[in-house]
């Protein structure tokens, strides 16, 4: 973040810490979503390092945070202004840039094309990393492989296709939709709590927001 005026460095310290928490924000005018303020948690935000009017920063927030906006608005509350003059994202969930399995886009794209030309998958397969291994921390719906295509498909998750929840599963919360063996074929959401859903014979228990997996890629690692 750059400052567009001299700031007493615990005044900067200060202001900086009033952003901790959940704040409202509404998106810039070039983005794709809603320009309706909402709200993001920024769940810390520390110094790193002051050099004249730059200050680095490493923040933590919740996905969907409009880091440049956050840079002017604490620019508006110190009263001289600041813009974001750089950004990197060094983490996203349980993956971070520390990881040896980290890779550019380069070293993809040849990995891509060795398999492509060559049918030789063992480069990329070091860099390419299970879905299920990003959204391990979402509650989760298990289902029967028998209600496997007309789920890929669109359907709701009616009960008797229900093989086990997690307890975190919640009415209205955002869940995995997963196999027998643990692969995530969709996205949805519940329409119950996990206890409610174990005890119902029929009825709707959540809706399909997105599919990851068709059902003949379910199982295949894909």
């Amino acid at each position: 973040m750059q400052l567009h005026g001299d700031v007493n460095e615990n005044e900067l310290r200060r202001v900086i810490n009033m952003f901790i928490g959940e704040i409202y924000q509404k998106p810039p005018l070039r983005s794709a979503v809603s320009k309706k303020p909402r709200i993001r948690k920024i769940y810390n935000i520390e110094i790193l390092d002051i050099k004249g009017k730059d200050v680095l920063l490493k923040i933590k927030c919740q996905a969907g945070t409009y880091v440049r906006k956050l840079c002017h608005d604490i620019g508006e509350v110190l009263g001289c202004g600041a813009h974001m003059k750089d950004l990197r994202r060094i983490g996203i969930g349980n993956l971070n840039e520390n990881d040896k399995r980290i890779t550019t886009l380069h070293e993809l794209f040849g990995a891509y094309r060795e398999w492509k030309n060559y049918n030789i998958a063992d480069y990329l397969n070091e860099f390419v990393r299970p879905i299920e291994e990003l959204l391990f921390f979402l509650p989760k719906i298990y289902v029967k492989d028998s209600s496997l295509f007309s789920i890929t498909h669109g359907s709701f998750i009616a009960a008797p296709a229900v093989v086990a929840v997690t307890s975190d599963v919640k009415p209205k919360s955002i869940v995995t939709i997963n196999t027998i063996y643990n692969e995530i074929i969709a996205i949805g959401k519940s329409e119950l709590a996990g206890e409610e859903i174990v005890k119902l014979k029929h009825g709707i228990v959540a809706k399909v927001d997105k599919v990851l997996k068709t059902i003949e890629n379910a199982g295949s690692g894909i």
